[in-house]
Order: C-alpha cells, then structure tokens, then sequence
C-alpha cells in the first residue's frame, strides 16, 4: 500500500512539472512516507485502544503497583459513576481521534508539519496516560493541561511508541509496554520533593 501510494504521489508531481529529482518533488515524496509512517502507528493505536481495552486497563492498573511516585488512590465508584467513566474514555478516544485526522492533513504543510508530527505524538501518550487518569475521574482538559506541563517527556514518548507502532507485527508485542509506560509517566512526571518533574 505504500509502494502504491508513493508512486501515485510521484506521479502527480510529475503532473504538475516537478521531476523526482527536483527539491519539491523530494519533498512531496518523504512527507508522504513520513505521513504513511504516522497513519500506520495511529490507526493500530486506535484500533488497538477499543479492542484491546479491558486488557490494557487491567494491565495499567497492576503497573500502579510499580510506580516510583504513588498515584492518588482510587475510591469505590457506583454503577453510575463507572457509567461515567466510560463515557469519559470514549470522549477522549473521539476527541484524539479527531485531533489525529487534522494533524495529518496539516503534514502537507510546511513549517505546520513540524507542529502536526509534535501533535500526532502528544496523541499517541495522550492514548496510554489516559487509562490511570480517567480510573481517576480525570477528564480531556485535565489530560490536556499534564501533557501542556510535562510537553517534552510526553513528546519524546509519543515518538518513540510511533516509531515502534509503525512497523509491522512488532507493534503487537509494544502495545502493553506502552500501557505500562503510559501509567508508569502519568505518575513519575509531576515529581515529588524527592523526585524531580519532569518537563
């Protein structure tokens, strides 16, 4: 699919006058292999977040065990509050969803694409922090404003898990060490009077 897609893409540069040769068609052909990379890792994030996600939560929550920093402890929730929670988890999905499609048509752009690709991994971490978090009642501007406050750590995690999602069959075998190491930064990056935050 993606020998495909980049020769339907040279071919219409060449359409409009630019040979493979030229800057710009360089150009047009690595943003679509960098955006056909980024499409790979957020479809299997997504996809992987629904199916996988009663599996994912339970493996967050017995990664807390192993936190350097202690997460606020989870009180016991009514039937309508886990009803809640539930329609918290999916506003999040929809939302990054959403956020995802706009920040790979903004890939074409130049100068924009530097923002999109930070945008994508945000989403990509946003994905994996989101399972401690909205246990705790944690909601999209909360989730929002930690990933604002630790952008850096958040960034460089989101890019690292993307370029692992990216490739074929060895995403499976990364989709629980993310959960683990989502859950993992969602504690350890706000510090402690031991522990430095992280940025």
């Amino acid at each position: 699919m993606q020998d495909w897609a980049v020769a339907l893409l040279q071919e219409g540069v060449a359409g409009l006058g630019f040979g493979p040769d030229s800057w710009i068609g360089w150009f047009f052909v690595l943003s679509g292999k960098m955006i056909l990379w980024m499409v790979a890792a957020l479809t299997f994030i997504f996809t992987s977040s629904i199916v996988a996600s009663p599996f994912n939560d339970i493996l967050a929550k017995r990664s807390e065990e192993f936190t350097e920093t202690p997460l606020p402890p989870v009180t016991n929730k009514s039937l309508k509050q886990n009803v809640q929670l539930i329609g918290i988890d999916l506003f999040k999905t929809v939302t990054a969803f959403i956020a995802a499609v706009f920040a790979i048509i903004f890939c074409w752009v130049p100068v924009v694409n530097v923002f999109a690709f930070i945008l994508a991994f945000l989403l990509v971490t946003f994905q994996y922090i989101s399972y401690p978090q909205t246990r705790r009642s944690i909601g999209l501007r909360e989730g929002a404003k930690f990933l604002w406050h630790h952008i850096y750590a958040c960034t460089g995690y989101g890019a690292i898990l993307s370029f692992l999602f990216a490739i074929p069959f060895l995403s499976s075998f990364v989709l629980p060490i993310a959960v683990v190491g989502g859950t993992l930064l969602a504690a350890r990056a706000p510090g402690t009077s031991e522990l430095f935050r992280l940025k």
